[in-house]
């Protein structure tokens, strides 16, 4: 249901293509696509300005996928996994502070 409702928030713009409930609904683990309007793309994950609470774990690039590190970069078509403790993400442009 969670991911359902999710989904149809996201349809005004959002682009969650999956979305988990996890630690007993106390975080989300999500599932976005990069796209060319994704900031920060090329950035390296270090430099990144991301909000408390929300860590990058994995990125799919065409058939590869790896748990990235600091050196990392973001780029459009990617399929970026992250957690958070923070509701209310519909975009990946929303996990940055800026």
């Amino acid at each position: 249901i969670v991911r359902y409702v999710r989904s149809m928030e996201s349809l005004g713009g959002g682009d969650i293509k999956t979305l988990y409930r996890i630690i007993g609904q106390q975080a989300e683990m999500l599932e976005f696509v990069a796209t060319p309007l994704t900031r920060h793309l090329g950035v390296p994950l270090s430099e990144l300005p991301l909000k408390d609470n929300t860590l990058i774990t994995t990125i799919v690039r065409g058939d590869d996928v790896f748990i990235p590190k600091g050196k990392d970069c973001l780029r459009e078509g990617d399929r970026v996994i992250l957690i958070t403790a923070l509701g209310g993400l519909e975009d990946l442009n929303h996990i940055y502070k800026e």
